[in-house]
């Protein structure tokens, strides 16, 4: 079994015992180059207007989770299909006005404090 989260602090002390969940690993979040390749990765099926520079873009998202840069792209192809049904092509500003709406889940006191959780010995590895 694999499980993730936001707020490993939560988490069950029965879960934590022998035989049950083994190992716990921290994972930061994604830097922009991690957040480039999510990008390009999850991107593969859309098409991208050639005024989308994806390492502008990934350097624009801190805060911004794994499922969050997804939802970012998703959200920009929905916007530019609302812009023009025959859209080709997801723009640079299809993607500025998808971040209106998809924001960054992860704000720096929680990712401080996830920090502060993984260094203190609290997650095995």
């Amino acid at each position: 079994m694999l499980g993730a989260t936001n707020r490993p602090d939560l988490i069950d002390p029965a879960l934590l015992r022998p035989g049950r969940l083994e190992r716990l690993v921290f994972v930061e979040p994604p830097d922009a180059a991690a957040r480039r390749e999510i990008l390009r990765t999850a991107g593969k099926s859309i098409p991208l207007s050639s005024d989308v520079d994806l390492d502008e873009v990934a350097a624009g998202l801190d805060g911004y989770s794994a499922a969050d840069c997804v939802a970012l792209l998703r959200e920009a192809a929905l916007t530019a299909m609302r812009r023009s049904i025959d859209a080709a092509n997801v723009t640079a500003a299809d993607l500025a006005t998808a971040r209106e709406t998809v924001r960054a889940s992860l704000d720096p006191l929680q990712v401080a404090s996830l920090r502060k959780f993984g260094t203190k010995g609290d997650l095995r590895s």
